[in-house]
């Protein structure tokens, strides 16, 4: 009975430690460069998040990256969230930024990237999300701005042609989205990004 025992403990053992994550590689710890870039979006007038992290290495994703830097979120009356996302929009072209990727649907807006920087370490991503929120009587949605930074391991990174708000879904139900690939997790990007 022992010896049926002990080659089904080492298959036990083994699926169990096969799903088990890596270990975190060295080189993709946060290191000075990610505090850098992180710092400069503390600083950011628009931007301004309220909560902040480290571009890092996924958990358990064998040398993924996570790019997020921070967040700021403010909830808003109302039923219709272009106007809302079209102010924060505005705002944050006002402060340099750039837009370059809006989405939306039928319900309205529900995404828009935006981009500011020319090199590495000033460079950034910035996600808007409307999320609704609220009640039929009493409708509002929460405006969710995310920021990314190049992670130390990034090369390169993914720089879209800037649009006008006026041609995009942003303004007009009527116009079309502008879609742009999302920067926040994956690979560390080559220096021949573009």
């Amino acid at each position: 009975m022992r010896r049926a025992a002990a080659p089904l403990l080492v298959l036990a053992a083994a699926v169990l430690l096969a799903g088990c994550p890596a270990a975190p590689q060295e080189e993709l710890k946060p290191d000075a460069v990610d505090r850098e870039r992180v710092a400069r979006i503390e600083k950011d007038p628009w931007a301004a998040p309220t909560t902040t992290s480290l571009p890092r290495q996924a958990y358990g994703s064998n040398g993924l990256l996570v790019r997020k830097a921070g967040v700021r979120e403010e909830t808003l009356p109302g039923d219709d969230n272009r106007p809302m996302v079209r102010d924060e929009v505005d705002a944050a072209i006002g402060d340099g930024w750039a837009l370059v990727g809006a989405v939306c649907d039928e319900l309205g807006v529900e995404e828009v990237q935006l981009t500011r920087g020319t090199t590495l370490d000033d460079t950034a991503r910035a996600t808007i999300v409307p999320q609704p929120e609220g009640t039929r009587d009493a409708p509002a949605y929460r405006i969710v701005v995310t920021v990314y930074v190049p992670h130390h391991a990034d090369r390169g990174w993914p720089r879209p042609e800037p649009v006008d708000p006026a041609s995009t879904c942003v303004s007009s139900p009527k116009t079309p989205s502008v879609e742009v690939d999302d920067v926040a997790n994956g690979s560390p990007y080559p220096a021949t990004t573009s």
